[in-house]
């Protein structure tokens, strides 16, 4: 599927959930055969492990549709990229969505640092380094600030990225997830 496609079937998806007409929630294993073949997604959602953040749910998606790489704060760092690289080498996936949301748990963290562990250290100094670099502290700017770092880590840490997205055949777009309403922006 064409990236312009897929990126309309994704806002659609989000326009049911917000109104309340899913179509494609799962019935369990009945709806999972076509799945044993192979996978076939049509999108690459990087996102946040946040349980409020179900992703096939809030584009109203079928298994399989969406390939998502989750983290607490929708970081991209080596695995994350990686992962898209797979995607879009191996499952010729056009679209990357990189997806934030509001009143994100790891944008609050980095906001409230205080040194628990080297691992979440190393989570959180992404997040970290964008409070130090802006004025407007507010967690709704440092979250949207967020996506558009993931997306350069993307394009900046990857040749492979960097060459579909420079030749056309990837694109990358930044979301933010309004858990109040349910609605994802486009940014």
């Amino acid at each position: 599927m064409k990236y312009t496609e897929a990126l309309e079937v994704l806002k659609k998806g989000n326009q049911r959930f917000v109104e309340h007409k899913l179509q494609n929630l799962t019935k369990g294993i009945i709806d999972c055969d076509h799945l044993v073949r192979g996978q076939d997604p049509f999108a690459i959602v990087v996102g946040c492990s946040d349980a409020r953040v179900p992703t096939e749910m809030i584009f109203d998606t079928r298994l399989g549709d969406l390939f998502i790489i989750r983290n607490a704060g929708s970081v991209a760092n080596k695995t994350q990229i990686a992962s898209v690289e797979f995607a879009v080498i191996k499952l010729k996936v056009e679209l990357v969505v990189v997806l934030v949301h509001q009143n994100c748990g790891a944008i609050n963290a980095a906001l409230n640092y205080e040194f628990v562990s080297e691992n979440l250290d190393f989570m959180l100094s992404q997040i970290r380094e964008l409070i130090n670099e802006t004025d407007d502290k507010s967690i709704e700017n440092i979250t949207k600030l967020n996506a558009f770092k993931s997306i350069n880590n993307l394009t900046s840490k990857s040749k492979i990225i960097k060459s579909k997205v420079e030749e056309g055949s990837v694109k990358i777009v930044p979301a933010y997830y309004e858990i109040s309403t349910g609605k994802v922006y486009f940014l």
